[in-house]
């Protein structure tokens, strides 16, 4: 798939993979963190590193990249 090629390229840490799955399943960064053990701050950073990584700027924007990666 398009979007793992791409998350390969990126190298995303293990952790940001996780957060990420978590993002494309509409969780907020308190939920991501209650789920993972760590703090929201830490939920909120990993998903600043994901956007700058997958360079999005919002998770509407991480949604709609996923979504068109799986059309593809």
């Amino acid at each position: 798939n398009n979007l793992n090629t791409q998350l390969k390229k990126k190298e995303l840490s293990a952790r940001e993979s996780e957060v990420l799955e978590l993002l494309i399943k509409g969780h907020t960064n308190r939920s991501i963190a209650g789920q993972l053990f760590i703090s929201h701050y830490t939920a909120k950073r990993h998903t600043e590193n994901i956007y700058r990584k997958l360079q999005v700027h919002s998770r509407v924007e991480l949604l709609v990249k996923f979504t068109k990666s799986r059309r593809s």
